[in-house]
Protein backbone atom coordinates (compact mmCIF):
# COMPACT_ATOMS: atom_id res chain seq x y z
CA UNK A 1 0.00 0.00 0.00
CA UNK A 2 1.53 3.46 -0.79
CA UNK A 3 1.96 5.69 1.88
CA UNK A 4 4.83 6.45 4.57
CA UNK A 5 7.93 3.91 3.15
CA UNK A 6 8.47 1.53 6.28
CA UNK A 7 11.72 -0.48 6.52
CA UNK A 8 10.47 -3.28 5.23
CA UNK A 9 9.85 -1.71 1.11
CA UNK A 10 13.84 -1.82 1.32
CA UNK A 11 13.91 -5.46 1.89
CA UNK A 12 14.27 -7.96 -0.67
CA UNK A 13 11.65 -10.40 1.06
CA UNK A 14 9.22 -7.30 -0.12
CA UNK A 15 10.46 -6.88 -3.65
CA UNK A 16 10.30 -10.48 -4.24
CA UNK A 17 6.84 -10.98 -2.80
CA UNK A 18 5.49 -7.49 -4.61
CA UNK A 19 6.48 -9.20 -7.88
CA UNK A 20 4.58 -12.66 -7.36
CA UNK A 21 1.62 -10.66 -6.31
CA UNK A 22 1.85 -8.33 -9.56
CA UNK A 23 2.83 -11.36 -11.84
CA UNK A 24 -0.29 -13.44 -10.22
CA UNK A 25 -2.80 -10.13 -10.22
CA UNK A 26 -2.27 -8.53 -13.13
CA UNK A 27 -5.78 -6.37 -12.99
CA UNK A 28 -6.12 -3.61 -10.33
CA UNK A 29 -8.20 -4.94 -7.41
CA UNK A 30 -9.39 -1.22 -6.80
CA UNK A 31 -10.93 0.17 -9.68
CA UNK A 32 -10.91 3.58 -8.23
CA UNK A 33 -11.25 6.83 -10.54
CA UNK A 34 -8.55 7.07 -13.09
CA UNK A 35 -7.65 3.55 -13.09
CA UNK A 36 -5.24 2.27 -15.15
CA UNK A 37 -6.42 -1.67 -14.66
CA UNK A 38 -2.78 -2.79 -14.75
CA UNK A 39 -1.37 -3.14 -11.69
CA UNK A 40 2.03 -2.43 -11.28
CA UNK A 41 2.32 -2.85 -7.54
CA UNK A 42 1.31 -4.35 -4.18
CA UNK A 43 -0.81 -3.43 -2.22
CA UNK A 44 -1.66 -3.83 1.18
CA UNK A 45 -5.16 -5.12 2.13
CA UNK A 46 -5.02 -3.91 5.92
CA UNK A 47 -2.96 -1.23 6.00
CA UNK A 48 0.59 -1.28 7.40
CA UNK A 49 0.14 1.08 9.70
CA UNK A 50 -2.93 -0.87 11.60
CA UNK A 51 -1.32 -4.49 11.53
CA UNK A 52 2.69 -4.02 10.43
CA UNK A 53 2.76 -7.89 11.55
CA UNK A 54 0.80 -8.63 8.10
CA UNK A 55 3.74 -6.37 5.93
CA UNK A 56 4.59 -9.73 4.20
CA UNK A 57 1.73 -11.96 4.40
CA UNK A 58 0.71 -12.69 0.70
CA UNK A 59 -2.98 -13.00 1.86
CA UNK A 60 -3.19 -9.65 2.60
CA UNK A 61 -1.46 -8.41 -0.23
CA UNK A 62 -3.48 -7.74 -3.54
CA UNK A 63 -2.30 -6.43 -7.10
CA UNK A 64 -3.29 -2.53 -7.68
CA UNK A 65 -2.07 -0.22 -10.21
CA UNK A 66 -0.17 2.90 -9.21
CA UNK A 67 -2.88 5.34 -9.50
CA UNK A 68 -5.29 3.01 -7.04
CA UNK A 69 -2.48 2.62 -4.37
CA UNK A 70 -1.58 6.22 -4.31
CA UNK A 71 -5.26 7.63 -3.91
CA UNK A 72 -6.05 4.88 -1.06
CA UNK A 73 -3.28 5.69 0.74
CA UNK A 74 -4.45 4.15 4.01
CA UNK A 75 -7.98 4.35 3.70
CA UNK A 76 -9.58 1.30 5.19
CA UNK A 77 -10.92 -1.28 2.93
CA UNK A 78 -14.79 -0.33 4.46
CA UNK A 79 -14.39 3.26 3.21
CA UNK A 80 -13.04 2.21 -0.29
CA UNK A 81 -17.08 2.98 -1.96
CA UNK A 82 -16.88 6.40 -1.09
CA UNK A 83 -13.26 6.56 -2.49
CA UNK A 84 -14.76 4.79 -5.87
CA UNK A 85 -17.86 7.09 -6.56
CA UNK A 86 -15.95 10.65 -6.54
CA UNK A 87 -15.00 12.46 -9.56
CA UNK A 88 -11.70 13.59 -10.43
CA UNK A 89 -12.61 16.83 -9.29
CA UNK A 90 -13.82 16.00 -6.04
CA UNK A 91 -10.84 13.98 -5.59
CA UNK A 92 -8.08 16.97 -6.14
CA UNK A 93 -10.09 19.15 -4.18
CA UNK A 94 -10.19 16.14 -1.52
CA UNK A 95 -6.30 15.97 -1.71
CA UNK A 96 -5.58 19.97 -1.65
CA UNK A 97 -7.72 19.94 1.55
CA UNK A 98 -5.72 17.24 3.05
CA UNK A 99 -2.29 18.27 2.43
CA UNK A 100 -3.28 21.66 3.32
CA UNK A 101 -4.17 22.37 6.77
CA UNK A 102 -5.05 26.11 6.47
CA UNK A 103 -7.36 25.28 3.66
CA UNK A 104 -8.63 22.32 6.24
CA UNK A 105 -8.77 24.53 9.23
CA UNK A 106 -10.97 27.32 7.69
CA UNK A 107 -13.04 24.66 6.22
CA UNK A 108 -13.42 23.64 10.06
CA UNK A 109 -14.20 26.94 11.37
CA UNK A 110 -10.95 26.56 13.35
CA UNK A 111 -10.19 30.66 14.72
CA UNK A 112 -6.72 31.55 13.30
CA UNK A 113 -4.79 34.66 14.83
CA UNK A 114 -4.66 37.98 13.50
CA UNK A 115 -1.20 36.99 12.20
CA UNK A 116 -2.22 33.94 10.32
CA UNK A 117 -5.18 35.03 8.72
CA UNK A 118 -6.64 33.26 5.71
CA UNK A 119 -6.28 36.85 3.58
CA UNK A 120 -1.95 36.94 3.69
CA UNK A 121 -2.25 33.09 3.10
CA UNK A 122 -3.89 33.08 -0.06
CA UNK A 123 -3.18 36.60 -1.61
CA UNK A 124 0.51 36.70 -3.37
CA UNK A 125 2.13 39.32 -2.29
CA UNK A 126 2.84 42.09 -4.67
CA UNK A 127 5.36 42.33 -7.27
CA UNK A 128 8.60 43.74 -6.27
CA UNK A 129 9.47 47.25 -7.62
CA UNK A 130 12.31 48.32 -10.24
CA UNK A 131 15.33 49.26 -9.14
CA UNK A 132 16.35 51.53 -11.73
CA UNK A 133 12.82 53.08 -12.61
CA UNK A 134 10.44 52.48 -9.31
CA UNK A 135 7.86 50.51 -11.59
CA UNK A 136 6.28 47.09 -10.85
CA UNK A 137 9.06 43.85 -12.42
CA UNK A 138 6.73 41.76 -14.60
CA UNK A 139 6.28 37.70 -13.79
CA UNK A 140 9.64 36.24 -13.71
CA UNK A 141 11.70 39.24 -12.88
CA UNK A 142 12.55 39.93 -9.48
CA UNK A 143 14.77 43.19 -9.64
CA UNK A 144 14.82 45.25 -12.90
CA UNK A 145 11.53 45.81 -14.75
CA UNK A 146 13.42 45.02 -18.31
CA UNK A 147 17.00 44.49 -19.57
CA UNK A 148 17.44 48.92 -20.32
CA UNK A 149 16.90 49.08 -17.05
CA UNK A 150 19.23 46.27 -16.15
CA UNK A 151 21.81 47.68 -18.51
CA UNK A 152 20.93 51.56 -16.89
CA UNK A 153 22.16 50.09 -13.73
CA UNK A 154 25.26 48.51 -14.91
CA UNK A 155 26.51 51.86 -16.89
CA UNK A 156 25.81 53.51 -13.73
CA UNK A 157 27.43 51.43 -11.68
CA UNK A 158 30.45 51.67 -13.90
CA UNK A 159 30.90 55.39 -14.00
CA UNK A 160 31.07 55.69 -10.07
CA UNK A 161 33.57 52.81 -9.76
CA UNK A 162 35.73 54.84 -12.50
CA UNK A 163 35.09 58.46 -10.70
CA UNK A 164 36.02 56.64 -7.11
CA UNK A 165 39.47 55.47 -8.84
CA UNK A 166 40.21 58.56 -10.39
CA UNK A 167 43.25 60.17 -9.28
CA UNK A 168 45.31 63.16 -9.78
CA UNK A 169 49.41 62.32 -10.15
CA UNK A 170 52.28 64.76 -10.91
CA UNK A 171 55.02 63.20 -13.79
CA UNK A 172 58.22 62.79 -12.49
CA UNK A 173 59.76 63.94 -15.55
CA UNK A 174 58.08 66.52 -16.95
CA UNK A 175 56.24 67.42 -13.69
CA UNK A 176 53.00 68.08 -15.89
CA UNK A 177 49.70 67.22 -13.58
CA UNK A 178 47.64 64.71 -15.40
CA UNK A 179 44.33 62.55 -14.57
CA UNK A 180 44.10 58.89 -14.43
CA UNK A 181 42.27 55.80 -13.29
CA UNK A 182 45.37 53.74 -13.38
CA UNK A 183 47.19 52.69 -9.73
CA UNK A 184 50.42 51.61 -11.46
CA UNK A 185 50.80 54.49 -14.46
CA UNK A 186 53.67 57.16 -13.20
CA UNK A 187 54.49 59.16 -16.41
CA UNK A 188 51.71 61.40 -17.83
CA UNK A 189 52.64 60.07 -21.66
CA UNK A 190 54.33 57.38 -23.38
CA UNK A 191 57.00 60.05 -24.50
CA UNK A 192 58.16 60.84 -21.40
CA UNK A 193 58.51 57.09 -19.90
CA UNK A 194 60.73 56.21 -22.79
CA UNK A 195 62.80 59.36 -22.12
CA UNK A 196 63.18 57.40 -18.78
CA UNK A 197 63.88 54.60 -20.23
CA UNK A 198 66.44 55.98 -22.26
CA UNK A 199 68.59 57.85 -19.43
CA UNK A 200 68.47 54.80 -17.12
CA UNK A 201 70.07 52.73 -20.12
CA UNK A 202 72.57 56.08 -20.97
CA UNK A 203 73.45 56.00 -17.41
CA UNK A 204 74.13 52.33 -17.34
CA UNK A 205 76.25 52.18 -20.36
CA UNK A 206 78.19 55.47 -18.92
CA UNK A 207 78.86 53.24 -15.10
CA UNK A 208 80.32 50.74 -17.53
CA UNK A 209 82.70 52.73 -19.34
CA UNK A 210 83.63 54.85 -16.55
CA UNK A 211 82.21 57.67 -17.79
CA UNK A 212 80.53 60.61 -15.14
CA UNK A 213 77.12 59.95 -14.84
CA UNK A 214 74.13 63.11 -15.17
CA UNK A 215 70.83 61.61 -14.55
CA UNK A 216 69.31 64.50 -15.63
CA UNK A 217 70.48 65.34 -19.04
CA UNK A 218 67.99 64.77 -21.88
CA UNK A 219 69.03 62.23 -24.13
CA UNK A 220 66.66 63.90 -26.95
CA UNK A 221 67.05 67.64 -26.15
CA UNK A 222 64.75 68.51 -29.42
CA UNK A 223 61.72 66.45 -28.44
CA UNK A 224 62.21 68.02 -24.58
CA UNK A 225 61.64 71.73 -26.54
CA UNK A 226 58.81 70.54 -28.21
CA UNK A 227 57.19 69.50 -25.24
CA UNK A 228 57.45 72.65 -23.96
CA UNK A 229 55.78 74.32 -26.26
CA UNK A 230 53.43 71.58 -27.42
CA UNK A 231 49.82 71.90 -25.05
CA UNK A 232 49.44 68.28 -23.06
CA UNK A 233 46.77 67.11 -24.83
CA UNK A 234 48.40 66.46 -27.87
CA UNK A 235 50.49 63.81 -26.50
CA UNK A 236 49.41 60.15 -25.60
Amino acid sequence: MAGRRNDFHSTRAWRRLALQVVAEEPVCWLRLPGCTSRSTSADHIIPVSTRPDLALVRSNCRGACKSCNTRRHTTPVEQLGHLRRMTEDQWRDNKRVKFNFRERERRQGIPRSQSQTATTFFNPPPPPSCAQCGTPCPKGRHKYSSDDCHTATDNKRALEQTAAKTATKECPLCGTTYTTTSTTKLYCSTACNAETNARRARDQYRMQQGLPVDPNKPTRPWLLHRRQNTPQEAYP
